[in-house]
């Protein structure tokens, strides 16, 4: 088991150094992986209770200007989703952090040290206990998806079948 970002998964499963890729982004189509579907995620764009924008029941693309973003590293879908994002609505960050930690992200951003972008699943419990609030983004929903990658047409270990067979009970897309 190797833990990276998703673009380092694919690289490993293409190259035959994994034999599974966990993956968590936009979905995966490609003829030479077979994907399955676990789950669907919705990122949200976070921020501490006490942040100015936590009291607007809505907030626009232009709100997130000048403000202080902390994410995780490069080359994390989610990462480059939100990159994107505000590359396509022309948003000027103040400055943007990143850390390869999302405890240390969750902390930073829980003392008031900016806002971030994360999977809601990622950190559930500090939503529930309200150290976190997602933000309402106008016209904007963020989905991924969990999903599980293999190369085609290549026998697997047993290991790993069993791990398949195991994840797909879990899965909401059968």
């Amino acid at each position: 088991m190797r833990y990276g970002s998703c673009s380092d998964n694919l690289s490993l499963l293409r190259e035959g150094k994994a034999d599974v890729a966990i993956l968590l982004d936009q979905e995966v189509i490609t003829p030479e992986f077979e994907v399955q579907i676990f789950s669907e995620e919705r990122l949200s764009i976070l921020a501490s209770p006490d942040h100015p924008l936590a009291k607007k029941e809505v907030i626009s693309p232009n709100d997130l200007n000048h403000l202080d973003v902390v994410l995780t590293e490069k080359g994390c879908s989610y990462h480059d989703l939100f990159i994107n994002y505000i590359h396509k609505h022309t948003i000027t960050p103040r400055r943007i952090v990143e850390i390869n930690s999302i405890t240390a992200i969750t902390e930073l951003v829980y003392s008031g040290q900016g806002i971030t972008f994360l999977p809601e699943i990622a950190v559930a419990q500090q939503i529930s206990d309200k150290k976190l609030l997602p933000l309402p983004l106008l016209g904007q929903n963020f989905n991924m998806f969990t999903q599980i990658a293999t190369r085609k047409n290549d026998p697997l270990p047993q290991a790993a079948k069993l791990f398949l067979n195991l994840s797909k009970a879990w899965s909401v897309y059968k």
